[in-house]
């Protein structure tokens, strides 16, 4: 089914299809896995703390793809980009992060397991959705995207803010 954003649809009656999440957003549901983004370093690829990103571990990654990576027996997001001798690297989305780009060496533990293909993400109110919109303008501050993150986080709270708030008895 779709719906209209704008003005309602003249089809309203039309009825569809029904659609599962997993029918679409996973590809090979015996190759993919849910993976839950922690910290700030790929807000500008869009992916926020407390997002839920599809991975699949049968699609190919290529230069410029978003990928879940072991390196040194930790998981990290980052944009895989091969230099030019063609090795490879692991780019964050977010200069003021500050994390720098992965190179791993030979004898490094690393491997990618997956291409992240998807994400979903529980929408927050619509007051956090204009100051985010108003964050993300070219004629921002150049901040924008640490403010992007920290407005997220306060309108639609993170996971462990919410977490923390039950676990002390306050209202979250």
């Amino acid at each position: 089914m779709r719906a209209a954003c704008g003005f309602p649809s003249p089809a309203a009656d039309y009825e569809a299809e029904e659609v599962t999440l997993d029918q679409l957003m996973v590809r090979n549901p015996l190759a993919t896995i849910l993976v839950e983004a922690a910290g700030d370093s790929m807000v500008e690829a869009g992916i926020f703390e407390g997002d839920l990103l599809v991975v699949d571990r049968e699609v190919e990654p290529r230069s410029g793809s978003i990928v879940l990576a072991c390196y040194d027996g930790s998981f990290t997001v980052k944009r895989l980009r091969l230099d030019p001798k063609g090795r490879i690297e692991l780019h964050p989305e977010n200069p003021l992060s500050g994390c720098g780009v992965l190179r791993p060496r030979p004898g490094e533990q690393f491997e990618v397991e997956g291409v992240v293909t998807g994400l979903a993400r529980r929408l927050c109110s619509a007051a956090a959705s204009s100051a985010l919109a108003t964050a993300a303008r070219p004629s921002s501050a150049k901040n924008s995207a640490l403010l992007r993150k920290r407005l997220y986080s306060r309108a639609c709270g993170t996971r462990a803010a919410l977490l923390d708030a039950v676990r002390a008895g306050r209202p979250p």
